[in-house]
């Protein structure tokens, strides 16, 4: 009763969340959270660096994602020491090879990519178990169980992306193709079920000219997806 419970919750938390973003984040106000000030200029004006939801809902994706996965593994009778341990190793890995893999797929330098760093996570993960079987063979007088291990993480992946693509919602990237260039049958889909991004600073404005232009909801569909996903598994 109390999986059930546990599960029902964290499924209606978790699309009551993705509800309240799609509806809510492409609004304009929704891209910058705070500005932070630097520096005053000579005609009294500030220099500051601007925080935006896109950071926040990232953060917020990554800290709910790496929860979930110390409660999985807790159930499996692993330490939330060696859980954190496993995880330090596997960022330590990821997140270079996440700027690599930038480079070399997208052609930028200075930025990093989610999706990179998940292809070489599943990699490298299982052999990261493998590795740490001594050290948990000392700790807790038994071999760590490495499919429950992959099945833990790939839920927590699921859940916290989740929620990390609602920062593409707030940012406006990552956005579908318009309706009007849409196949008749897709623009029909989602002739009621759009997106509109709102702002002049959102990536579908400055980039593409698609502001406040009906979208494919790429974002949300992918939001459900992954939700639906780690829900399920």
């Amino acid at each position: 009763m109390m999986n059930f419970a546990f599960v029902a919750a964290l499924a209606i938390g978790l699309f009551a969340l993705l509800r309240w973003g799609v509806r809510t984040l492409p609004a304009e106000r929704w891209q910058m959270l705070a500005a932070v000030p630097v520096a005053k200029a000579a005609d009294g004006s500030w220099r500051g660096v601007n925080l935006t939801f896109y950071g926040f809902f990232s953060a917020t994706g990554t800290a709910f994602g790496f929860a979930v996965m110390l409660l999985l593994l807790a159930s499996l009778g692993i330490p939330a020491g060696l859980a954190i341990l496993l995880a330090l190793l596997l960022l330590a890995v990821c997140v270079p090879a996440s700027r690599v893999i930038a480079g070399l797929v997208e052609r930028k330098r200075n930025t990093f990519t989610v999706a990179g760093a998940a292809f070489v996570a599943s990699l490298v993960f299982p052999w990261l178990v493998l590795a740490l079987q001594p050290l948990a063979a000392r700790l807790l007088h038994r071999e760590i169980a490495v499919l429950p291990v992959l099945a833990a993480a790939a839920i927590s992946y699921a859940v916290g992306e989740s929620i990390g693509r609602l920062a593409c919602l707030s940012f406006g990237c990552c956005y579908g193709m318009p309706l009007r260039d849409a196949k008749p049958a897709l623009a029909r889909l989602f002739r009621r079920h759009n997106l509109v991004i709102h702002g002049a600073t959102k990536k579908a404005a400055y980039a593409s000219g698609l502001a406040d232009q009906p979208l494919i909801p790429v974002q949300a569909i992918t939001s459900v997806v992954f939700a639906a996903a780690g829900w399920r598994d």
